[in-house]
């Protein structure tokens, strides 16, 4: 019973991240992986009626060029850019996926077997059911994995000893080249039911074919050429050729471009980091990576490090049709005085359990500055936040007390730098505060917060004082919330209010749905999201808060958030040229995720 349920959840969790298109419900904690690229119409649905596959069989040659595209976009996830089985998602995948790339997978499979998998899944091993896609799509992706433990090198050894030693009785073409030979080698029903060991046993076993004398590796390779047979021989597309470019620029007024820094070219293909090339700039500042392969499916982001400090370019996704990319990168110098840095948004969001309240705090932070804020000595503490007297189990979204953050007579301390930029940083922590019916909440502020929000589940918990203004109940992605807002804060100004009543604890457990409106503001002018932040705070409270003991951090965080955002993009700039978006909400969604990614990147 346990492995099933492991199973069960595990499925739940690989097909979300497949398909936002069923009404799946995340357990508490759980954060999107990267979402598909398909429209919801194109999505893989677990609620499917099981198709017979016995006498499948596709009514033309399957082209492994076309289930190239079909695999980049729809399965690397799990099975890996190359097939190998080592997608993004396999640590959330209790076995091992099948390798594609080896020989013996392909050699006892059929290509029946493999179109049933593809068509009706495989629950058991938690592979989602794809008959969103055409019966022409699965075969050409059938025939794409055939390719991937069979190169190019090893059909042309094939063909060699096929023309060789068969073709004089099955043809050039492996139809049948004697009346006598009834074997179609391109007859999609006979072909798409045997295995290559099938074949092979076969001809190994009929001394009239010659083969006597031809060792087994040979005979492998013949049996990979009539394998091609079946499918149209033409090559996968290669990938075109381009440049990446772009100029170093210094945003601070006096400063300056340093000489020889290091480029660091970031490559992700199909949202997952597969690897990085480094160069020098030029004394203007100036660089280019050549001979760069413009892959369907691949994303550049450029970085650099100036000063300690970690500074990236946007986004290049590379579209059809272009060959150049150029990704300037801007650097500042550094100060020590905060003077220019300023809370945009503080917002506190509750939830209640037997004697405690968690509380999640998101800061989003602002440099108006033209340096960025650091610490005199690296390690040190640049930014200071108080906590209310009496919290424990302090914890971070991205980071742990010694590590980044750092414990302080009021509250912490983070350690790293602010880069010039409206809304570009942000801070999520959580604790644990004593509750049975009533708390008095006090908290220092030390820098100016231009507007400050707190979210109280509807469970019966209302807030008094503090200047707070009552904006009512809200349904935020399925949970409802009670706001209280104020005008914000001066530096140096304490915070306190005063929280009563008795919560009614779980009678606010529903989860929030997995589709969002992504130009609707969902929390009184809100940008969406800050509102989804504002969710998975409050969920990720609930979580710790039922296991106060546990301080563990998902440290992979950064890096699924980096690969997220990159597919949030793609998806983004993909709907936008399908007319799902006017160019304002486009640009305002776009500017929204990139900053959020350039965050994100410095912080890995």
């Amino acid at each position: 019973m346990i492995k099933k349920i492991i199973l069960s959840l595990s499925f739940i969790f690989v097909l979300a991240a497949c398909s936002l298109a069923d009404d799946v419900t995340p357990p508490p904690g759980f954060k999107p992986q990267v979402q598909s690229t398909l429209a919801p119409s194109q999505m893989p649905n677990a609620k499917v009626t099981p198709v017979d596959v016995s006498n499948a069989a596709p009514s033309s040659l399957p082209s492994p060029s076309l289930g190239a595209a079909i695999y980049a976009k729809n399965c690397t996830r799990c099975h890996g850019v190359n097939g190998a089985g080592d997608g993004q998602l396999v640590a959330q995948i209790p076995f091992p996926l099948p390798d594609f790339t080896k020989p013996d997978l392909a050699r006892t499979t059929t290509p029946q077997k493999w179109y049933g998998a593809i068509t009706n899944g495989n629950l058991d091993r938690i592979m989602p059911p794809w008959q969103t896609l055409s019966d022409s799509e699965r075969w050409n992706l059938v025939s794409y994995l055939y390719t991937l433990s069979t190169p190019p090198n090893q059909i042309e050894s094939g063909r060699k000893v096929y023309e060789s030693n068969c073709q004089s009785c099955h043809g050039s073409n492996g139809k049948g080249g004697v009346p006598e030979v009834k074997v179609d080698f391109t007859n999609q029903s006979y072909v798409v039911k045997k295995s290559n060991n099938d074949l092979f046993e076969a001809i190994s076993k009929v001394t009239a074919h010659k083969l006597e004398s031809v060792n087994e590796s040979d005979r492998r390779a013949a049996i990979d050429y009539v394998r091609s047979l079946s499918y149209d021989v033409a090559p996968v597309v290669q990938a075109n050729k381009g440049a990446v470019s772009g100029k170093i620029s210094n945003g601070t007024p006096d400063g300056k471009v340093p000489a020889d820094q290091p480029i660091v070219l970031n490559i992700f293909d199909n949202f997952q980091p597969t690897e990085s090339i480094t160069v020098t700039a030029k004394m203007d500042g100036a660089f280019i990576f050549n001979d760069v392969k413009m892959n369907d499916g691949r994303a550049f982001i450029l970085s650099t490090k100036y000063n300690g400090i970690t500074y990236v370019s946007d986004v290049g996704s590379v579209t059809a049709g272009t060959t150049t990319y150029d990704l300037p990168i801007q650097i500042f110098e550094v100060t020590n005085d905060s003077g220019a840095v300023r809370i945009e948004q503080m917002h506190i969001v509750f939830e209640f359990d037997s004697g405690n309240a968690s509380v999640g705090e998101l800061y989003v932070i602002s440099n108006l500055g033209d340096r960025a804020y650091a610490a005199a000595k690296l390690g040190d503490p640049t930014l200071n936040f108080a906590l209310p007297s009496g919290y424990k189990n302090l914890q971070f979204e991205d980071g742990d007390i010694g590590d980044r953050y750092k414990l302080t007579a009021d509250g912490f301390a983070d350690t790293q730098a602010v880069r010039p930029g409206a809304s570009n940083y942000q801070i999520v922590s959580q604790y644990l505060l004593p509750y049975s019916d009533a708390l008095t909440f006090t908290q220092k502020i030390f820098y100016t917060t231009n507007s400050l929000s707190i979210l109280i589940p509807d469970v019966g918990v209302t807030l008094s004082g503090g200047g707070f203004t009552d904006m009512g109940v809200r349904d935020i992605q399925g949970t409802k919330f009670r706001t209280y807002t104020s005008n914000g804060a001066k530096a140096g100004d304490v915070i306190k209010f005063d929280l009563k009543g008795k919560p009614t604890l779980n009678a606010n457990a529903a989860a929030p749905s997995s589709t969002t409106d992504t130009t609707t503001a969902l929390i009184g002018g809100l940008a969406l999201g800050l509102a989804l932040s504002i969710v998975a705070l409050y969920y990720w409270n609930t979580k710790n808060a039922q296991t106060p003991q546990s301080a563990t951090v998902n440290v992979k965080h950064i890096s699924k958030r980096r690969d997220e955002l990159v597919a949030e993009i793609a998806d983004l700039d993909e709907g936008f040229e399908n007319g799902e978006y006017s160019e304002a909400e486009y640009k305002k969604e776009r500017e929204k995720l990139k900053a959020e990614l350039r965050r994100v990147m410095r912080n890995s």
